[in-house]
């Protein structure tokens, strides 16, 4: 699309510019201001070539005027999106890590109460063994 509104611009650039060096020599009268001094209340540009200029000149500073507000606009509203989108990368950075310690801690977790149930188990054992080592003392 960008290259399809610079080819058409360039186009009606080079039309613009055709059209003054055809009309160098040509000279009519062209009503562009109105003075209001009452005297004299017309100004004349005699030279077609001159008139169409100054009209392709604003044309291209206005063009390029509302094409350089639309940029800065733009560019503010991508450096506010790169900002946010920073932002916001570090907090699920610190999300990640903040996980991370959480799976750390749940797996030292995991080993200490398999270690307790071993022993548990262990302790289990030991206390059958004692028990039927009472049995066998109360019958004698």
């Amino acid at each position: 699309m960008k290259k399809v509104f610079f080819i058409i611009s360039i186009i009606i650039l080079l039309g613009g510019v055709y059209l003054i060096l055809t009309n160098l020599n040509n000279l009519q009268p062209v009503h562009y201001i109105f003075t209001g001094n009452g005297a004299d209340d017309k100004a004349y540009i005699t030279n077609i070539a001159l008139y169409t200029g100054l009209i392709l000149f604003a044309g291209v500073l206005a063009g390029g005027g509302i094409v350089n507000m639309f940029l800065a606009e733009a560019k503010t509203k991508l450096k506010a999106y790169e900002r946010e989108l920073e932002k916001t990368s570090i907090k699920g950075e610190n999300n990640a890590s903040k996980a991370d310690v959480f799976e750390a801690k749940i797996k030292t977790l995991e080993t200490a109460l398999n270690s307790v149930l071993d022993e548990k188990t262990k302790l289990e054992s030991q206390v059958k063994q004692l028990n039927t080592e009472i049995e066998k003392y109360k019958q004698k």
